[in-house]
């Protein structure tokens, strides 16, 4: 693989920790109501401590992805069925973001076209970038980064006239949130170990790498908390909770010049690009994974039951999927940590 670009790492970064937001973090902090935005705000402080995990397995496996970097860490047989458990993970997270894409589209969109196409056309789309491999990924990535800024300049520009705070009061401890902080930071942190499947030595001027990426982390992460905002306060919170996607909703609100409007359906492809990049960043992840213990046919069957199971999946039953995911994370989380405390052994067997 040649050197990566750290401006185009940094925007996967971005996309990664973006691409939680919108399906999963959003039903678990607007049910708090007025407090959703300091639940948040702990999530992100919690999330930022998290991130040394990550930075250490990245600093002392430089030279290896993370496949290998857990057999280097655990031995060639446990490293196996460990990177079978994320790759597991990985799928189950795939699946979560893949429901909420099409679903979106269908919903909002196009819900007179069959529901079976535009799963197919989403699948394939994804498949053919990941087919490309990380170096294609990570140089439209950056594209998509600086559509995605300016889209986000856009919505800030056009719905700032909306907001109202009073939304906001009164502000009352009346939901215990502690539970929503935790899985929040669970679920915006843990996919940034997809990334992992680039080693650092790949990375163009890797000695500032980990700085640049908690800046990333920090711009981010203010967008995000930005975005809740908005939506708390243009829509409100009782109202924002009874909607299915608000941010699509928030979006109806964006009025440009005071007189530009319906712009919605430009605006929401932001969403869209955070999904998308997640999805195509899985599949490697997963053809990295059978390519290093199986026979290549393996990754296609793969695919195809993916597709089986979002096609027969119900959007509805998509909270069992979630509790499942809360488990795996936390078991996720200890691994990883295990990996940044244990010493390199070059294992043989």
């Amino acid at each position: 693989m040649n050197k990566i670009s750290q401006l185009n790492y940094l925007s996967l970064f971005y996309f990664l920790l973006r691409s939680s937001f919108f399906p999963l973090l959003l039903p678990l902090l607007l049910p708090l109501e007025n407090i959703s935005l300091l639940s948040m705000i702990l999530a992100i402080l919690f999330g930022y401590f998290l991130l040394t995990i990550f930075f250490t397995v990245q600093n002392r496996f430089a030279d290896k992805n993370i496949l290998d970097a857990m057999e280097d860490g655990f031995g060639k047989k446990i490293g196996f069925f460990i990177n079978s458990f994320l790759c597991f993970v990985v799928f189950l997270l795939m699946l979560i973001q893949m429901l909420h894409l099409t679903n979106f589209i269908y919903t909002e969109y196009l819900n007179e076209t069959s529901f079976f196409v535009l799963v197919l056309l989403f699948f394939l789309s994804t498949f053919y970038v990941a087919h490309k491999g990380l170096e294609s990924l990570c140089k439209s990535c950056f594209l998509f980064f600086i559509l995605s800024i300016f889209l986000f300049l856009v919505k800030c520009f056009g719905v700032i006239s909306e907001v109202d705070p009073m939304y906001l009061l009164p502000f009352k401890i009346t939901h215990p949130f502690l539970k929503e902080t935790f899985s929040f930071c669970t679920f915006y942190i843990l996919p940034l170990f997809l990334i992992l499947l680039i080693p650092k030595n790949n990375i163009k001027r890797n000695h500032v790498l980990s700085s640049n990426m908690k800046l990333t982390y920090l711009f981010t992460s203010l967008m995000l908390f930005l975005n809740l905002f908005f939506i708390l306060t243009v829509l409100s919170p009782s109202l924002a909770s009874t909607y299915s996607f608000p941010e699509f909703h928030l979006l109806k609100s964006v009025k440009i010049l005071g007189f530009i409007e319906k712009i919605e359906s430009f605006l929401s492809i932001a969403p869209i690009f955070d999904m998308f990049v997640f999805l195509v960043l899985g599949f490697l992840y997963i053809k990295t994974y059978v390519r290093k213990y199986f026979k290549p046919w393996v990754f296609y069957g793969i695919c195809l039951f993916f597709l089986f199971l979002t096609l027969a999946y119900s959007f509805e039953n998509i909270s069992i999927l979630l509790m499942i995911s809360t488990v795996l994370f936390v078991i996720s989380y200890l691994i990883f940590f295990l990996l940044s405390v244990k010493k390199k052994n070059n294992p043989t067997s």
